[in-house]
């Protein structure tokens, strides 16, 4: 079960610096 919780933050966060860097570098071609 922790193993499980754990797996599950894993993937929230790796979806959310995903989501972050699609932002990050649309804003930056934006800026360019």
């Amino acid at each position: 079960m922790m193993s499980v919780c754990s797996f599950f933050l894993f993937l929230v966060h790796f979806k959310f610096l995903g989501g972050m860097r699609v932002i990050f570098t649309f804003l930056t071609s934006l800026g360019i």
